[in-house]
Formats: structure tokens, sequence, C-alpha cells
């Protein structure tokens, strides 16, 4: 990454402590990646879930401090690649490692966003090498169908203002090699827009488990989903695990889709997570007035 660029993030990105700090995923690939990677290199655990609905925890008594992991949460640390920020000048999260907020993006001017991965932003931030393979680049590319905008002439310059803020011009050559529609395959096909879920029933209560899109095409039936962890690990470099442990889930919100310009004090002020699903409608998670 870029040295003026990097210095623009928030100073707990540099102590990545892990007697400080823990984990908290959200519901797929990119969350679970970019946890990994933080596992991998600096020794952080998952400790939470976040559904959009509710936030659940291996240890409830853990005093470790929470890091979102591809969150768009309203106050608190986290990795972060959704865009957030009404105008120039509207409130956003300060705590939140995010290059559309050190870009200052906004929704005033939305196409200017990044529209790549928490992943590569990973990559970038701790210019930790790429992947040596081929495929392991293309990992990075399509995580978060991250290389769309490169075959869009509408958005290809902005595309490659990150790449370039990013000092990753050589994914270029990958998506040369590639057409649009062999991507979207590669991504399919290595389960990339699978799932994360809490299961609420049975043995199994209180642990994740991966849905299937039902899109890979070299499958016929969503149940004969089997995503393939260690080629994950293969081409990353890294483990590559879904964690094991048993949640609890300790708070609950209502998750709902509003205009922008429903995003008011009053909103903000019960919003966990909030983030620009377009130009006009927002995803939002609510604390709700009774928990559990």
């Amino acid at each position: 990454m870029q040295k003026k660029i990097r210095e623009e993030y928030a100073n707990w990105t540099n102590d990545l402590n892990k007697d400080k700090y823990n984990l908290m995923i959200t519901n797929d690939m990119d969350s679970l990646l970019s946890a990994m990677f933080l596992k991998h290199h600096f020794g952080l655990e998952v400790n939470s879930f976040f559904s959009f609905h509710s936030i659940s925890k291996i240890n409830p008594m853990d005093q470790r401090e929470p890091i979102g992991v591809d969150a768009a949460l309203a106050t608190g640390k986290t990795f972060d690649n959704h865009l957030t920020r009404l105008n120039a000048n509207s409130y956003f999260n300060t705590e939140s490692a995010n290059i559309n907020l050190v870009s200052n993006v906004h929704r005033d001017c939305y196409t200017d966003k990044f529209a790549m991965s928490t992943l590569i932003q990973l990559y970038a931030l701790y210019n930790i090498p790429l992947p040596e393979t081929v495929q392991g680049k293309m990992i990075l590319l399509c995580c978060d169908v991250g290389f769309k905008g490169y075959y869009d002439e509408r958005f290809r310059d902005t595309f490659l203002s990150y790449l370039e803020k990013f000092e990753m011009m050589e994914l270029v050559e990958v998506l040369e090699m590639y057409t649009k529609d062999q991507l979207y395959w590669f991504m399919l096909r290595a389960e990339m827009d699978i799932s994360i879920r809490l299961q609420q029933s049975g043995k199994n209560k209180g642990k994740l488990c991966f849905d299937s899109s039902g899109n890979n095409p070299d499958l016929t039936a969503r149940w004969e989903q089997r995503i393939d962890l260690k080629w994950y690990e293969k081409h990353l470099g890294y483990p590559v695990e879904l964690p094991e442990a048993s949640f609890e889930t300790v708070e609950k919100f209502a998750a709902r889709t509003i205009e922008w310009d429903e995003l008011d004090s009053m909103t903000m002020d019960r919003a966990f997570s909030y983030a620009f699903i377009n130009k006009r409608k927002i995803m939002i998670s609510e604390r709700k007035e009774s928990q559990l």
C-alpha cells in the first residue's frame, strides 16, 4: 500500500495484539478468509459471529475487545470495505479501517467507491506478498466479486486507481488472462458465494455451518455442496477453517433496508451496523429495545 494512504488508517491497525483483541466474523467467505488471514499473521482468534440479526459468542466472558471483520460497524474497531458515509460532512466511524473512508468516498460520489474485498485490503494494509499461484490471485480478485469493475469501462479507471493505491498492479496481468465470464465461473466453482449461518436446532445447535448458494456449475443439487477449504489453504498459503466451537447468542437486532434519507440521528443511535447496498438503499442492523 502506498505510504501516504497507509498513514491515514486508524492507529489501532498498527498494534494487533492478540492479548487485547479477538475477532467478530460475519456470514460470508470474505469475512472468513480475512479472519483466517488475521489469525495466521497476528494470532487473533474468532470469538463472535455477527449474522446481521444477532451476535453470538464462543466465550461471552472474554474481555478482549472485538474487531469486526468485513463488518460495517457504526462504532468500534473493524476492517471493512463497505460504503457507509452519506456525504463529506456526515458522521463516520473513525475506528473503521476502510479504504472508502480513507479516500473520503461517500454517497455523493458513489461510483468512486472501492468495490473489492476486505481480504484484498488486508493484503495491502499489511504489505503481505500476493499469493504465489494464479489461482490464489484469482481468489483475491473474485472475493466479493471484486473483479467486476475492471471489465466495465465506466468503472475501470476507479478499479485501477485502487490497485495502484494498494501497489497491486501486477493483478492486471491476471485480469487480462481471463474474461469476466471465466472469473465468474471460477468464483462459483470455488463456492466463493457461499454463506455462513448459525445452526438453530438439532445436535449441532450453536455451531456454524456453510450454506451453498446452489450456483456451483459442477454440482447438481444444493445438498451436494462440499467446499474445499484445503484448496483455499494451498493457494492462499495459510490455514482456512470454520470455527468448530459452539456459539451463544448474546444480542439480537432488527435487520432491515431503509432509504438513504432515513438515516437520521435517531436511527444512527440505534444502529449496530449499516452500509449502502446501492446509492439509494441502506442495510441496517438496529438494536432492539429489549434484549435476551
